[in-house]
């Protein structure tokens, strides 16, 4: 599970920057904006999902 949102923030950064660096210059500034909003909650949703996991082994 948190193995699977790290793969998921990583691809959803990256995806972002690669849009975002395509040479849409105008547009790009949002989009890497959004990809570091993204991929700021994706790694907070990764860390509360860790510490769950943490607390409740399965």
């Amino acid at each position: 599970m948190c193995i699977a949102l790290f793969v998921v923030a990583l691809v959803l950064v990256g995806v972002s920057m690669v849009i975002g660096t395509a040479g849409w210059w105008q547009r790009s500034i949002p989009l890497c904006v959004a990809a570091l909003i993204i991929g700021t909650i994706a790694l907070v949703v990764l860390h509360i999902a860790e510490r769950r996991g943490a607390n409740h082994d399965d």
